[in-house]
Parts: structure tokens; sequence; C-alpha cells
């Protein structure tokens, strides 16, 4: 928030001899109705700044546990520390370039990581299309969140190139087993249905 006072509010607070709370007014582009209010200026994003230190951020992680939105491979009896962020689309009214709905540089590389060492580690026999359109949505949205703090995320170079090589190395890998397989049909109707 930042605060607003007219000359008329500042009028009526002398005339009651006193310094009366303040009026405050929404933060530019802050969305209204919410629980809870942040600044959702893009801005901020440009200058580089995401807070968001969580693989999902905990309104997302609300909203879909409220939504029963949470995939297979996110179960557990901790959801906050299993679930992960799932590709979004931008639209006149859902912004991404929110800090705290952006992961910082290091908590991407903590998703990538937890990906590699909990989800490909442990496909089950029969579900690698299932585990492949998870990894595909929650590396899309990796990708975008560093695309969204472009700035911000370059100044941590080194893991901005870790990230999209392990991302890469994965892509590459599963086109050869699918295509090895005799997937690659299915892999573009998953694709095609948005999974």
């Amino acid at each position: 928030f930042y605060i607003m006072e007219s000359a008329e509010d500042q009028d009526s607070n002398s005339e009651l001899g006193g310094d009366l709370d303040y009026l405050y007014a929404p933060y530019p582009g802050e969305k209204k109705g919410a629980q809870e209010t942040y600044p959702t200026d893009v801005s901020y994003v440009k200058n580089g700044i995401s807070n968001c230190e969580d693989m999902c951020p905990e309104e997302e992680v609300l909203k879909r546990i409220a939504e029963n939105d949470v995939h297979k491979l996110e179960m557990s009896s901790n959801l906050r520390a299993t679930m992960i962020k799932k590709f979004q689309r931008s639209s006149a009214d859902h912004e991404l370039q929110i800090p705290h709905l952006l992961r910082v540089p290091q908590a991407l590389l903590r998703t990538i990581t937890y990906i590699e060492d909990h989800i490909m580690s442990n496909v089950e026999p029969g579900d690698e299309l299932l585990t492949y359109l998870f990894i595909w949505d929650r590396y899309r949205m990796v990708a975008k969140d560093f695309t969204l703090q472009i700035s911000g995320a370059m100044r941590d170079e080194e893991v901005w190139v870790e990230c999209h090589e392990r991302m890469a190395r994965w892509f590459v890998l599963m086109d050869h087993r699918m295509k090895a397989n005799g997937k690659q049909h299915s892999l573009r109707i998953g694709r095609g249905h948005g999974e």
C-alpha cells in the first residue's frame, strides 16, 4: 500500500487535534478483493525482484488443494513440500509477473533437483507418459519464471545455464526413449489435450 491523504483529510485531522489513521489506497495494479494484497506492478519484476523461495507459491498451493487439482505425482502427507508450480498462461485477468508468485533462480534450481531426485527416479511401470507430461508441464513453468524475470535471473547466470542445460538434456533423452518405444504418437495426443 502507499499512503494517500487529501488536503481535506489533513484539515479534519488537525481539527480533531491529532493524527488519525491515514487513508490507504491500493498500490497501483493491486488486485481488488483478495484476502492478502501484494503489489502487482510489473516494474518490480523488470528490476529483477522475485521473492518466492518455494517450488510452488503458497497462493497456488491453497488454490489447487481447494480445487482438488493436486497431481498424482505431487501427492504426499506434506503437499507444501511436494507441489510444484503448474504451467499457466498470462491473460487480462491473470497476471503472472507478481513478485510473490515468481520463484527466485535458486528455487527454480531446487525444483529441477527435486524433479530429478524424486520424480524421474521413481517412475512406476505404465506411468511413463504421465510422468513425462507432468515434468514437461513443470519444466515449462520453470522456463517461464526465468523469462518473466529475465533481468534478475541473468544476475545469476550460472543457475540460469545449469537449469536450462538440465531441462534440455532431459527433453532430448525422453524424445529418444519415446521414439524407441513407439510412444511418440501418445505423446502428441497428450500435448494436444493440454497435458
